[in-house]
């Protein structure tokens, strides 16, 4: 029964994220966390003092619910497809490294910083292998732009190719996508 519990244990850490980054109900309640202070003083002296203890960790899951907003929304757009899943993945865990080796701004006790490094590296593990599949996913450059080399294609491929780049009429409308792909508008057909 334990081994159930630890596999789906971080599946549900992954649901409750993404309920949670979607109202970014922490971001707001980390902008307001002196005033959540001043309330709960009068009430509840060890509240407040719990509370205060814990603000290092409300930035900080406030800042990573951000992230997971942002990546929520990317994939979430009409025109997902593998290749661009992947980069928006592999992004977000560059990210993660990223954060878990900068350096603490000075209000973050030692310890904290170093729980925040596991977990982030933890985060990290355990996307890389929820997403194996896709990160692990080989794209040929002619998939993006099919007018790149294409001599160490095999023959069929090279040859398909070759008719794609030679067409007169296709290169101003791929280029025309392009260009709208890259200023995320659609050309007017």
């Amino acid at each position: 029964m334990n081994e159930n519990n630890e596999e789906f244990n971080p599946l549900l850490l992954h649901t409750e994220i993404r309920w949670l980054s979607n109202g970014a109900c922490l971001s707001w309640f980390f902008q307001l966390f002196d005033s959540v202070l001043q309330f709960f003083k009068e009430d509840d002296a060890s509240l407040t003092e719990n509370l205060r203890i814990r603000k290092a960790d409300v930035a900080y899951l406030a800042d990573l619910y951000f992230l997971f907003k942002e990546v929520y929304k990317q994939l979430l757009t009409e025109d997902l497809n593998l290749i661009k899943t992947k980069s928006v993945i592999s992004a977000f865990m560059s990210k993660l490294l990223l954060f878990k080796q900068s350096e603490k701004d000075g209000q973050v006790s030692d310890a904290d910083v170093e729980v925040y490094r596991d977990h982030l590296q933890a985060l990290h593990n355990d996307f890389a292998r929820r997403f194996e599949d896709i990160l692990s996913m080989a794209i040929p450059d002619w998939v993006i732009n099919p007018f790149t080399n294409v001599e160490d294609e095999e023959t069929s491929l090279q040859i398909e190719l070759l008719d794609l780049q030679s067409n007169a009429e296709l290169k101003p409308r791929l280029a025309e996508d392009y260009l709208a792909a890259k200023t995320n508008s659609r050309p007017v057909s």
